[in-house]
């Protein structure tokens, strides 16, 4: 079975030009299958390759929301606070950003600043004494930041990063019932770093796609300059906006598997999930599909 048959992906976008800003690929494991049964990966990749919606990036009000749990200790809450400090230094003094942390429940670090150097220098020494403890309520983060932003000034972009190893365990938990919580905070955007080697990216991933942000998992924030820039900006740079991504499955074709698991819409055209916006220079991984398939020589 050629790897085009294995199955046929679409994408819609909600306002497409003649010729369309991204590009999307579709690479199979194999190029073909031997007769009867056989399982294999396909990995699906989205890349910007238009100009930007808008020619001039709108000032922002931006909420950090952190965390600042138990199983963030040492190396990852230490590379969180030093990513904190690069997208500070991204905004300029038209943008205000406020940070919020959260363990078993949220504070509020800094309410919206500007960031010429006063306000700059204010946030610095505020994360300074940030620490951790007990409990992971990443919910009650997200609702703190969405409240500071719902006092931005009009006429500032409002967009949340979360800095996270995803693992919450206070209130909602789970990939699905956050992004549904995330699509009820538009049109705010959300993005989401993850932090240590045993994040959950299915979360992250959730929360990025439901507020047509950015996900990325940041081993390093100095080797991770472009995606801290990518998720604190990602709103002033995008070329195509509400994409969903449709799987047609091929007859004798089962899709066994997603990652990171999404939300997935099944009907009689095939499956559907929503991928978010796309942004400029973007190059991004989708989704890896694991599919089973029963393939036979044509009989002559």
């Amino acid at each position: 079975m050629p790897r085009s048959t294995l199955a046929h992906c679409t994408t819609r976008a909600h306002a497409l030009q003649m010729r369309a800003p991204f590009s999307v690929t579709a690479r199979a494991e194999r190029a073909s299958v031997s007769p009867g049964k056989s399982t294999l990966w396909a990995a699906l990749r989205l890349a910007g390759t238009g100009q930007a919606l808008e020619a001039e990036r709108a000032s922002l009000a931006v909420a950090l929301v952190v965390d600042t749990s138990r199983s963030m200790g040492g190396e990852p809450i230490a590379h969180v606070l030093k990513s904190c400090e690069l997208l500070v230094d991204l905004l300029g003094p038209q943008d205000r950003l406020a940070i919020v942390t959260f363990s078993g429940r949220a504070d509020v670090l800094c309410g919206l600043t500007p960031m010429d150097d006063a306000g700059r220098a204010q946030v610095v020494t505020l994360l300074g004494g940030v620490h951790t403890s007990s409990g992971t309520n990443l919910h009650g983060g997200l609702a703190a930041g969405a409240g500071l932003l719902m006092t931005a000034p009009d006429g500032l972009r409002r967009s949340m990063v979360v800095l996270s190893d995803g693992e919450p365990n206070v209130g909602i938990t789970s990939p699905v019932q956050f992004a549904s919580y995330v699509r009820s905070l538009r049109p705010l955007g959300v993005s989401s770093l993850g932090f240590g080697l045993h994040h959950d990216e299915n979360v992250l991933h959730a929360i990025a796609v439901a507020g047509s942000g950015r996900y990325a998992y940041v081993a390093d924030p100095i080797a991770a300059r472009v995606d801290l820039a990518r998720a604190a900006l990602a709103h002033g740079g995008i070329v195509a906006g509400g994409l969903e991504l449709r799987l047609r499955i091929a007859e004798g074709v089962e899709l066994l598997r997603v990652l990171p698991a999404s939300l997935l819409r099944h009907g009689g055209s095939g499956v559907a999930t929503a991928i978010g916006d796309v942004f400029v220079d973007e190059d991004r991984p989708l989704a890896k599909a694991k599919a089973r398939a029963v393939a036979s020589w044509p009989q002559y």
